[in-house]
């Protein structure tokens, strides 16, 4: 925790903010571009099935984890595992889409980027700017 951080109610809330936008915007962003890029008829399978997938993702994503309670000094075994599971998530999202979309390659980059980037970037920059991580100063060395 960071240093004058306490736990509490608002502590939760604001780790409940963080986890809503990062579900929430994505497919906002989804859904507003779907008249317009031609993919409203396939917006509901590609919401549907990518929030579904997402279920047995949070539960792989655990086992990292324990790992790195479990077992001393496996942080990088842990990271490692982490980071491969990322990109077999990645896939699954991009090739799930392509399969929604028929193939079409460009729609289903496109649709995936929108899926994916958001919530990357809303779980870097939101935390910080709630409290909820230290800052620290860059050091040169």
């Amino acid at each position: 925790m960071p240093t004058g951080t306490s736990t509490g109610l608002g502590f939760i809330l604001k780790l409940f903010l963080v986890d809503m936008t990062m579900w929430i915007v994505p497919l906002v962003l989804v859904s507003a571009l779907a008249k317009p890029l031609g993919y409203a008829d396939m917006l509901a399978s590609i919401i549907i099935s990518t929030n579904w997938l997402a279920v047995p993702t949070v539960y792989a994503m655990a086992v990292p984890l324990a790992m790195r309670l479990v077992i001393p000094g496996g942080q990088g075994l842990a990271y490692l595992l982490s980071l491969i599971l990322l990109l077999a998530n990645f896939t699954a999202i991009f090739r799930l889409v392509k399969t929604v979309t028929n193939n079409q390659m460009l729609l289903a980059s496109a649709i995936s980027a929108l899926l994916i980037l958001p919530s990357l970037m809303l779980s870097e920059a939101l935390p910080p700017l709630l409290g909820l991580m230290p800052i620290y100063a860059a050091t040169l060395q």
